[in-house]
């Protein structure tokens, strides 16, 4: 090998490097989606199969529910509306909550719909925790959650969502409220102005 050629090698492992690294926060980002699709939709399936929520509707739920409101670390309107509501309509939840984490879990992990499949797990789970519920599977969803609401743009790169509507190239990652004020104005000032004859 001629030092020329070695030379040219190094450059190309270093650019591979860069690039993998330039794309590293996207897959991780997208590494982190599949897992907390996975995550929810085992925590529908295991309804079922641990906890027997179809097999034997409302009795795990029911039981669940008794427990929460008998905790003393939770919130008294919450604790009001386990007892007043949810506990009377304990077979609609029952059929509801699984349903939901499952095909809510799908299609974050797909990546069609994903962010408002997000924002309904994230709902789910801070009834979860508001039941007197934590431990780490919890931590580790909610923390998730938010890193995923986050970084957004990047969770999605690879995902159905990515390629039914794509991010226009070039698109600021936050707006610019300069550049936005800038258009508004002139945009309007084209309109005012009369025209000239």
């Amino acid at each position: 090998m001629t030092p020329g050629t070695l030379n040219h090698q190094t450059l190309e492992l270093r650019t591979l490097v860069r690039t993998a690294l330039a794309h590293l926060p996207h897959s991780s980002l997208v590494l982190l989606r599949v897992v907390y699709g996975l995550a929810w939709v085992m925590a529908g399936i295991t309804k079922e199969i641990d906890k027997h929520w179809w097999s034997q509707p409302g009795v795990f739920l029911q039981q669940y529910l008794l427990e929460a409101i008998e905790k003393p670390h939770v919130m008294e309107p919450y604790r009001y509306f386990l007892k007043n509501f949810v506990l009377d309509h304990v077979l609609l939840f029952n059929y509801a909550i699984p349903v939901a984490q499952v095909t809510a879990g799908l299609l974050i992990l797909i990546g069609l719909y994903a962010l408002p499949s997000i924002i309904v797990c994230l709902f789910m789970h801070m009834n979860f925790i508001l039941s007197g519920n934590m431990n780490e599977i919890s931590l580790f969803l909610y923390t998730a959650a938010f890193v995923l609401l986050i970084g957004w743009r990047s969770a999605r790169k690879i995902s159905i969502d990515a390629y039914f509507r794509p991010v226009p190239a070039g698109q600021p990652a936050r707006v610019d409220f300069e550049d936005e004020a800038r258009s508004l104005s002139s945009t309007c000032s084209a309109i005012s102005t009369p025209p000239t004859e």
